[in-house]
């Protein structure tokens, strides 16, 4: 019942949960769980736009208020990056819904809300809010960035954002978002231009090769259970280059990921490891956990994964299973029997690094 559920999660939540996960043409298995997803979604937006309001109180009710107070001079990789994500974002908005592909719209104003704002502009703007040479352009980014935000949920969310559009003093009394277009990325750049601003592509791409250095490297330590220690050691074998912009990056990589990077000049044999632009990243595991307690459990997932392997060979060299199947399931008993294949000899590999 759509009223239950608007009692439960907010009419807000359900809207932006239907068209989210509604893809053109295809029937969807509903769940409660997700309009869930929907409300944390709203209260993420209503969170943020309550930590700006805390800073102060700048003039942010006209686009060229807010534009007027970034200082050019003063934008880094991080500023550029999310300016370029806005106006990447605001194409993206356009062209979905001139092709009327909704859901599609919504997976990108979530990605650079979530992931690129909150997840990570968000974090590295408490540095940036500490130094007054930075803070009054870096809050001017975020009134832009949560104006335009707004104006783009509007049509999915249209209640917290007419509520916020006037809690943050986007608008009066008597103006409302919904008559305010968003324009296009080239819009924005044009804006932009005109304070002296123009976005460069070399420094959004260091952010995003710092940005996946970050992740992955979490991403290893989740796999090990250490997401939550810090200074995990990690080593990096990267070019002069790919040195040089982690050196200089070093504080956030280490506030953001909790590793502590050395470099290397050759790769590191028997360690995790993830690829990324940079380079090569490998956690150091013998400097980071119980290392007899982690050979007891690998161990015995890989004994596990022996028998697993071992009865997937054995059905795939059965003539009564590989003749009479369907052949999508032949298929995917062999890909199954892959990735199975594929996790033994990583943990084999683990195992050895810990032995040796």
């Amino acid at each position: 019942d759509p009223l239950e559920l608007v009692a439960d999660y907010g009419a807000d939540a359900l809207r932006f949960t239907v068209v989210n996960i509604a893809p053109q043409g295809q029937d969807i298995r509903f769940s409660d769980k997700r309009v869930e997803n929907g409300k944390k979604f709203c209260n993420k937006l209503w969170n943020v736009c309550r930590f700006r309001r805390m800073q102060d109180n700048a003039p942010v009710d006209d686009l060229n208020a807010i534009l007027s107070r970034i200082d050019a001079q003063h934008l880094d990789s991080d500023d550029h990056a999310i300016l370029s994500g806005l106006a990447d974002c605001l194409d993206a908005v356009a062209d979905g819904l001139a092709r009327f592909e909704f859901a599609n719209v919504t997976h990108h104003i979530y990605a650079y809300f979530w992931n690129d704002y909150c997840d990570w502009y968000v974090e590295v703007s408490k540095a940036k809010l500490d130094d007054a040479t930075t803070r009054q352009s870096c809050l001017a980014i975020q009134d832009l960035v949560l104006r335009q935000l707004l104006i783009l949920l509007h049509p999915f969310t249209p209640f917290i954002t007419e509520e916020l559009w006037h809690a943050m003093g986007y608008g009066s009394e008597d103006s409302f978002i919904q008559n305010v277009n968003p324009g296009k990325g080239s819009d924005l750049h044009a804006h932009l231009a005109e304070y002296g601003i123009t976005i460069a592509a070399e420094r959004v791409h260091e952010v995003v090769a710092i940005r996946e250095l970050v992740s992955q490297t979490r991403a290893l330590k989740a796999q090990y259970h250490l997401a939550n220690k810090r200074d995990v050691p990690c080593l990096l074998q990267t070019d002069v280059a790919g040195r040089q912009l982690v050196e200089n990056a070093s504080d956030r990589i280490q506030r953001l990921a909790g590793i502590a990077i050395q470099f290397i000049d050759a790769p590191a044999e028997d360690l995790p490891a993830a690829v990324v632009q940079l380079g090569s990243i490998y956690l150091d595991i013998s400097q980071a956990i119980d290392v007899a307690a982690e050979k007891d459990k690998l161990g015995k997932e890989l004994e596990k994964l022996n028998k697993a392997v071992a009865a997937g060979e054995a059905k795939l060299n059965n003539p009564q299973f590989t003749q009479k199947a369907p052949a999508s399931v032949v298929e995917g008993a062999r890909a199954q029997l892959n990735e199975t294949r594929d996790r033994r000899d990583e943990v084999q590999r683990l195992v050895a690094a810990l032995t040796n």
